[in-house]
C-alpha cells in the first residue's frame, strides 16, 4: 500500500473535500488529522457534490474521527451542532454522525436526533433524523417519526407530503414493508392515522403511463423554434455591434437551453459571438447547443482553448480527431469552479466511451482524483480497471473511499 503518511495539509484538505480514501489512510497512518479545522468543517457541512444522488459521508467521517482520536472529544460539540444546521444536506449528515455516536453508546445521541425532527427545515426532500431514529430504535423510532410528521400534517404543513416517500421507503428498507404497514394500519394514534391516510393516497406505479412517466421535455413547435432562433440571433448581432442586448442574460440562457431540444445540424457562425457574453450561463448553454455539430470552425474554436474548460471541451465530442486525448490531458490543469469541473469530468467520460481507441488513462485518473462527483469517480475507477490501466495504489486507496459504491468497486477489483 502507498504511504499516505507523507500527505501534506493541502493535499489532505483536497482529499477530505472529495472523500478520497487517502484522507482516511493518512489519518490512520499518522494517527492524527493534518487539519482539524478542515475535518470539523467536513463533519458539519455535507461536501458531496449532489446530496440527493450521493448522500452524505457520516460513517466515513466517523471512522476518521475514531482514527484521529477525536470521536469522544467531539461527541458533544457534534450533537450540539444538530439544531444549528440550516440546510437539509447538512442536517442529514449531522444526523448520520449522531447515529454513529448513538451506536457507540453515547447517551445523548438519541434525544438529539429526536429533537432534530422538530427543527424548522423544509421537509419536502426528507425529514433529517427520521431514518436514523428508525435504524436506532426500530418500531419505537418509527412511531416517534410518524407522530411528529402527523402532527405537522394536521397543522397544515403539506410540504411533508413531498418528502414522505424518502424516509418512509427508508423505514421499509430497515424494518421491512410488512412491519411498517402494520404499524400504520394498527395504530390508534390520530397523528399516525393521518400519516397512514396520506401514505395510502400516494400515487402508485399503476397511475403512470404504460411505459412509465415521461421525463423528456416537451418538444418545440416549428414556429416556437424559429422565434427562439430569431431572438438568439438578435442578441448575437447586438453583442457583435456593441449594442445592448434585447434579451437579459437569464432569458437568453433559457432560450439557448430550450433550443437544445432541437439543436441545429449546421453551424451559424454568428452564434459564436455569444461566447463573448459576460454571463457564464449564456456561454455554457451556447456550448451545449453547438456540441452536436461537426464543423472545422468549431474544432478550431475548441483547440483555441482553454481546452480544459467544458465549454470548449464539449465541442470536441462531435469534432474529435486522433491524438486529441493527449491534447486534452495536457489541458486539465486549467482551474475550474466545482460545477464546471463536474461538467468537464462528465465530458471526459463521454469521450472515453465514444473513442476507446485513444489512451484515456491520464484523463480518467484526473476524473478519479479531482472530480467533485463520487459517481464520476466510481465510473472512472471501473473504466480504469476494465482498461487494465488502474494503478495498484489507486485500487488500494479506493477501498477506503467515502462513497460506498466506489469502495465496493475497488474491493471487487482487488479480489478478482
Amino acid at each position: 500500500m502507498m504511504d499516505w503518511g507523507t500527505l501534506d495539509a493541502e493535499s489532505f484538505r483536497h482529499a477530505l473535500s472529495l472523500g478520497l480514501g487517502r484522507a482516511l489512510l493518512s489519518v490512520r497512518q499518522q494517527e492524527r488529522a493534518l487539519d482539524q479545522d478542515a475535518l470539523w468543517a467536513a463533519c458539519i457541512t455535507c461536501q458531496t457534490h449532489d446530496w440527493e444522488l450521493e448522500g452524505h459521508r457520516a460513517p466515513w467521517l466517523y471512522t476518521l474521527l475514531i482514527d484521529a482520536g477525536l470521536a469522544t472529544h467531539w461527541a458533544e460539540p457534534l450533537l450540539a451542532s444538530l439544531p444549528e444546521a440550516t440546510t437539509i444536506p447538512d442536517a442529514d449528515q449531522r444526523a448520520g454522525l449522531a447515529l454513529c455516536l448513538a451506536q457507540a453508546g453515547h447517551a445523548g445521541a438519541s434525544a438529539a436526533l429526536e429533537a432534530l425532527l422538530y427543527r424548522d427545515l423544509d421537509p419536502s426532500l426528507t425529514v433529517p433524523g427520521a431514518r436514523e431514529l428508525i435504524e436506532l430504535n426500530g418500531v419505537g423510532g418509527l412511531r416517534v417519526v410518524l407522530t411528529t410528521v402527523g402532527r405537522a400534517l394536521r397543522s397544515g404543513d403539506a410540504r411533508h407530503l413531498d418528502g414522505m416517500g424518502t424516509w418512509m421507503m427508508a423505514a421499509e428498507d430497515i424494518l421491512g414493508v410488512e412491519i411498517v404497514a402494520r404499524t400504520l394500519a394498527e395504530s390508534t394514534d390520530p397523528y399516525i392515522q393521518t400519516v397512514h391516510e396520506a401514505w395510502m393516497d400516494e400515487p402508485t406505479e399503476a397511475a403512470d403511463p404504460p411505459h412509465g412517466p415521461s421525463l423528456a421535455p416537451e418538444p418545440l413547435s416549428a414556429p416556437e423554434r424559429e422565434s427562439l432562433y430569431t431572438q438568439v440571433r438578435s442578441a448575437a448581432l447586438a453583442l457583435a455591434a456593441g449594442r445592448p442586448s434585447p434579451l437579459d442574460a437569464n432569458t437568453l440562457a433559457r432560450g439557448l437551453a430550450r433550443l437544445t431540444r432541437h439543436p441545429p445540424r449546421v453551424l451559424d457562425p454568428l452564434l459564436l459571438t455569444l461566447d463573448r457574453h459576460a454571463d457564464p450561463r449564456v456561454r455554457r448553454q451556447l456550448s451545449r447547443l453547438l456540441s452536436g455539430i461537426r464543423d472545422p470552425l468549431l474544432r478550431a474554436w475548441a483547440l483555441e482553448g482553454p481546452l480544459g474548460h467544458p465549454n470548449r471541451l464539449r465541442l470536441l465530442v462531435a469534432n474529435f480527431e486522433a491524438g486529441d486525448a493527449h491534447r486534452i490531458r495536457s489541458s486539465l490543469q486549467h482551474p475550474l469552479e466545482p460545477d464546471d469541473l463536474h461538467d468537464r469530468c462528465a465530458i471526459l467520460l463521454r469521450l472515453h466511451e465514444s473513442r476507446s481507441d485513444e489512451d484515456w488513462a491520464g484523463c480518467l485518473l484526473h476524473v478519479y482524483a479531482d472530480g467533485p462527483s463520487s459517481l464520476h469517480r466510481e465510473e472512472a475507477l471501473v473504466r480504469l480497471v476494465d482498461d487494465e490501466t488502474a494503478p495498484p495504489w489507486l485500487v488500494a486507496e479506493a477501498c477506503w473511499d467515502a462513497h460506498p459504491a466506489v469502495a465496493e468497486a475497488a474491493q471487487e477489483a482487488e479480489s478478482s
